[in-house]
């Protein structure tokens, strides 16, 4: 509110965050930033972008080996069903840039709110397996649209997971081709999306590019030390933070290719 502005209340709140998180053992902050100037000066940066994607039915998709050969359902989405298969799969998501998402976050996709359905049919779930194993999954929501008479329903994609490229074919194969369907709409998608190459030059589909999530790390030790890296690497760097001053200093990490890394302040001499 206008009236609140310039008196210190945000800056009070963010200090107190990262105090009770600190507390209870967190070792980095992550938001959606609504304003960019707002959280950058308390350490906030973005750590990736998402993508808002549109697709038209029957897309071209690129052949993979084996994704012919991997069977689909689709079925009404039950929670007590298709959740426990949900949570199978976002756990099993290794491929750099996939969220991880909790119980929590995952079950805002199983649940379905009456007053946010309305008039809309059921969420539906498309499931593709290797044998008895689910190797991809989605939930959907068809929203009826017609021009002229002519069909044309927008599928809305919620989660999405698959494990290996075979069955990320396969599953938007599927979603691509949904009777009646104009279209597929969809979002929370990396620029590095395997679906993307699986479309070749994508001129048209990438509808909107957003922030995703924004990071600010509490525990520079403990962060740079978690993470996996992807080469071998001796990096000594320098760090100012005026709001969390115990993470300012002079740092080397040295990690391995694969491997978490080892990080510990360094000494410089006075000259």
């Amino acid at each position: 509110h206008p009236g609140h502005r310039r008196r210190g209340i945000l800056s009070r709140l963010i200090r107190d965050h990262f105090a009770v998180a600190k507390r209870d053992g967190a070792i980095m902050s992550t938001l959606w930033a609504a304003e960019q100037a707002i959280y950058g000066r308390f350490g906030y940066g973005m750590i990736g972008e998402c993508l808002e994607l549109s697709v038209g039915r029957g897309v071209t998709l690129a052949p993979v080996e084996g994704a012919d050969a991997l069977s689909v359902e689709i079925e009404t989405l039950e929670p007590d069903t298709h959740g426990p298969i949900l949570s199978h799969l976002a756990a099993s998501m290794d491929r750099p840039g996939s969220a991880a998402m909790d119980a929590e976050v995952l079950g805002w996709y199983t649940i379905e709110l009456p007053h946010a359905r309305g008039e809309k049919e059921p969420r539906r779930v498309v499931v593709v397996r290797d044998g008895d194993e689910p190797v991809a999954v989605a939930t959907f929501r068809r929203e009826s649209k017609s021009e002229g008479g002519v069909p044309g329903d927008v599928v809305r994609v919620g989660f999405h997971a698959a494990i290996t490229p075979a069955a990320e074919r396969r599953l938007w194969e599927v979603l691509t081709t949904i009777d009646l369907s104009g279209k597929v709409e969809t979002d929370m998608f990396t620029p590095d999306h395997p679906l993307l190459r699986l479309i070749g030059p994508h001129r048209g589909v990438v509808k909107h590019v957003y922030d995703g999530i924004w990071a600010r790390l509490l525990d520079v030790e403990a962060c740079m030390a978690a993470r996996t890296y992807g080469a071998d690497a001796s990096v000594t760097f320098s760090l100012e933070d005026e709001v969390l001053p115990e993470n300012a200093g002079v740092w080397r990490l040295t990690c391995d290719a694969g491997e978490g890394g080892r990080i510990q302040r360094v000494d410089i001499p006075d000259t």
